[in-house]
């Protein structure tokens, strides 16, 4: 394959791939992580995750699931821990996928890790939102 033919079909698939990308779902980095975190007016899910991670991907789809079914209600974000290494380390990811949820509202929180069931998932940002 000659260097033009190479350079359109990376074009052409980088492009198919971030309209995949979930609109619902804002990919934070080190610099503004921790500022978005600590701001946050309402409840908020963090998926913690690598490229790499098999459970990871198996997990993402689920992820942006919800994100789009919560759109307005919950805000959702993504740390690669690989290109946010400060933050993974100040919030003390060891295991991938981690999810963060969290309401700034009634200050409660939960955290798991690995892969859950859509309903699973639901259930316990419902639980965090709820001010039971």
């Amino acid at each position: 394959m000659n260097m033009k033919k190479f350079l359109l079909f990376l074009v052409i698939a980088v492009s198919g791939l971030t309209a995949f990308a979930a609109k619902n779902v804002t990919e934070l980095n080190d610099k503004d992580a921790a500022t978005v975190v600590t701001e946050a007016k309402r409840p908020f899910v963090v998926d913690f995750s690598a490229t790499w991670c098999g459970p990871c991907k198996v997990f993402k789809p689920t992820f942006d699931a919800v994100a789009a079914e919560m759109d307005g209600k919950v805000d959702f974000y993504s740390v690669d821990v690989d290109r946010c290494p400060q933050f993974s380390a100040a919030m003390r990811i060891q295991v991938v996928p981690t999810i963060f949820i969290f309401n700034p509202a009634n200050k409660k929180s939960k955290v798991f890790t690995g892969v859950v069931s859509k309903d699973e998932f639901v259930s316990a940002i419902k639980a965090v939102m709820s001010d039971k």
